[in-house]
C-alpha cells in the first residue's frame, strides 16, 4: 500500500499541466498488458475526435522462442499475440480535445493501474513526421516518398556490401 501511494505522489510530482499541451497526440503510460484498443477508444473517446490509436507493442522478431513448449503457434496468429510495453498514443483532430482528455484522464486507476497521460513528443503534421523537442519547437523530416527513396538507397549498399564480403571470402 505504501509503495502505490509512493507511485501515486511520482505520477502527480511527474504531472503536466493540460494548459501546456501543444499536441494533440498524447502518450499514455502505465497500461495493462490486456488493454486493446477497443478499451483506449471507449476512455478516451467522450473527450473528442480520435484520429489513430497506437498500443506499442514488442517486435515479434526479438521475441525468444519458448524451447520448452511443446506446441507452435502458426505465423498468422502469433500477430494477435504481441506483448504489450506498456504504454500507447491516442491522437485526437485537435489540441482542446487532448487538453481535456490530459486533465480527466491522468492519474485515473484502469484495471487496477495508475493511468500517466502526457503530451506526446511526437507529432504528425502535414504528411511529415517529426518529433517535438522540450521548447515545443517540432523537427521537420522527410515525406514517406522521401523516406522509400532513402531507404531503397540503404538497401542497395547493404546488398553491395554483402556481395564484397561474399567475394572477398572466395578470393581468401
Amino acid at each position: 500500500e505504501d509503495a502505490e501511494k509512493l507511485q501515486q505522489k511520482s505520477l502527480n510530482r511527474n504531472a503536466v499541466p493540460p494548459s501546456s499541451c501543444d499536441t494533440s497526440s498524447l502518450f499514455v503510460g502505465g497500461l495493462h498488458p490486456r488493454i486493446a484498443d477497443l478499451h483506449l477508444q471507449k476512455l478516451f473517446s467522450p473527450y473528442g475526435e480520435i484520429v489513430r490509436i497506437n498500443i506499442v507493442t514488442h517486435n515479434p522478431n526479438e521475441t525468444k522462442p519458448n524451447v520448452h513448449s511443446k506446441s507452435k503457434i502458426p505465423p498468422k496468429y502469433a500477430a494477435g499475440l504481441q506483448q504489450s510495453k506498456g504504454y500507447a498514443f491516442v491522437e485526437y483532430t485537435n489540441i482542446e480535445s487532448a487538453r481535456l482528455a490530459m486533465s480527466r484522464l491522468d492519474g485515473r486507476r484502469l484495471m487496477g493501474r495508475s493511468l500517466a497521460v502526457r503530451p506526446s513528443r511526437r507529432k504528425m503534421t502535414d504528411g511529415r513526421v517529426g518529433s517535438a523537442s522540450d521548447t515545443g519547437k517540432s523537427i521537420a523530416t522527410k515525406t514517406p516518398e522521401e523516406a522509400r527513396k532513402e531507404y531503397g538507397a540503404v538497401q542497395s549498399k547493404i546488398e553491395a556490401l554483402k556481395r564484397a564480403i561474399e567475394e572477398r571470402k572466395r578470393g581468401v
